[in-house]
């Protein structure tokens, strides 16, 4: 809107010359000139891909998972801890792949999203111990000679006295909880199925419970998990799941140094 109190020029107040009439037409590039621009976007694109194919989640809302998972006090302290270990990974990739110039954004970006070596590296840090959880071809899940569902395990794997469970996947725009329609974000106007890198998102459970932000938390039935321990894409929180993390309070001794699940992938 146009500021009231601005003076309105005289009638007869000379105005600048325009060149609004004169077109300038562009030469088309050249062959070569399209080739660079077309590898420059398919570069582009695949950097985007990348970032999104190593992070967990998306937007810091890893960090408020695992403040719900009672690692971190407050996601402040969260996105503190796991910024400061975004360079110690960073010098390690370069080192592992002898290139310089490995992108610092494919280990984290301060306060959006970390990969799963730093978030790792912060929740051991922390005292707790971060393994993914594996599933086997058939869909089902060893425990003991015993297979059991993903939704077994969310329901009856840990308690929130030992720690939870951390899903990495991609949150539903449209679900439904016990009949009734939600939505997440819905001034978005994109959606996770044409746009997936932008609906990343990471959850904690604990008790049988998906924990979000803002102290909301809704059954675990809501992911309607079914076929392959994925969600019913019509109806379920989570659109998809892309990784699943077993996150629980390392109980060793004060002083010693635990071998056990905080040194395995």
């Amino acid at each position: 809107m146009a500021d009231s109190r601005s003076p309105t020029p005289e009638p007869s107040a000379k105005r600048p010359r325009t060149s609004s009439n004169v077109v300038v037409e562009r030469p088309p590039p050249t062959a070569r000139q399209q080739a660079r621009q077309d590898a420059g976007d398919r570069a582009q694109a695949e950097a985007k891909e990348a970032v999104r194919a190593a992070a967990i989640g998306g937007g810091g809302c890893t960090a408020h998972a695992l403040v719900n998972l009672a690692v971190f006090k407050d996601v402040r302290t969260a996105k503190r801890k796991l910024n400061a270990r975004i360079d110690q990974v960073h010098r390690k990739r370069v080192k592992e792949t002898g290139n310089e110039e490995y992108p610092h954004e494919l280990v984290g970006i301060e306060d959006d999203v970390w990969c799963h070596e730093v978030v790792k590296l912060g929740v051991t840090k922390a005292g707790f111990h971060f393994k993914k959880v594996r599933l086997d071809d058939d869909g089902g899940i060893d425990l003991g000679g015993e297979k059991w569902t993903l939704a077994r395990v969310l329901e009856e794997g840990c308690s929130s006295e030992v720690g939870g469970f951390l899903l990495d996947g991609v949150l539903n725009k449209v679900w439904y909880y016990d009949g009734k329609r939600m939505e997440n974000d819905g001034e978005d106007p994109t959606d996770p199925v044409s746009n997936e890198a932008a609906w990343r998102h990471a959850v904690a459970v604990v008790d049988g419970e998906i924990r979000e932000q803002l102290g909301q938390a809704f059954p675990l039935r809501c992911l309607w998990l079914g076929r392959g321990n994925q969600p019913d894409t019509r109806r379920g929180y989570m659109r998809k799941l892309l990784k699943v993390y077993h996150v629980t309070r390392c109980l060793a001794p004060a002083g010693s140094k635990c071998t056990g699940e905080c040194y395995s992938e």
